[in-house]
């Protein structure tokens, strides 16, 4: 994932970058960029935290998820703004939220 990525039309990512902090998030969503041809597509599917604090159980479940991340790997649960950022720093040209199902949501990153 850090060094390179077979090429494909669409790639897809679950639940990793919750695992890596914003600068390994870029350097795996660059790889993919560079594996994908133009109008290809990255499928990311990862847990997303609410900006308003959220007491439902999938938002106490995603919460409880991001303080796992952070104490184990250094990483993080991110907002949808938060996506939006490492999909634009890592030079996509466009971003969708599809569709979330429980506590993953999926997002569709197109070079």
């Amino acid at each position: 994932m850090f060094s390179s990525i077979p090429k494909a039309d669409a790639i897809m990512v679950k639940r990793v970058c919750h695992n890596w902090d914003d600068e390994h998030c870029l350097k795996i969503f660059k790889n993919c960029k560079e594996a994908l041809p133009k109008g290809g597509k990255l499928i990311v599917m990862e847990y997303m935290k609410s900006v308003i604090p959220d007491s439902t159980p999938f938002g106490k479940y995603v919460l409880g998820i991001d303080n796992i991340m952070l104490v184990q790997t250094g990483g993080r649960e991110r907002t949808q703004k938060e996506f939006e950022a490492l999909y634009q720093g890592s030079g996509f040209s466009e971003f969708r939220v599809v569709c979330n199902v429980y506590t993953i949501w999926v997002m569709e990153f197109y070079k």
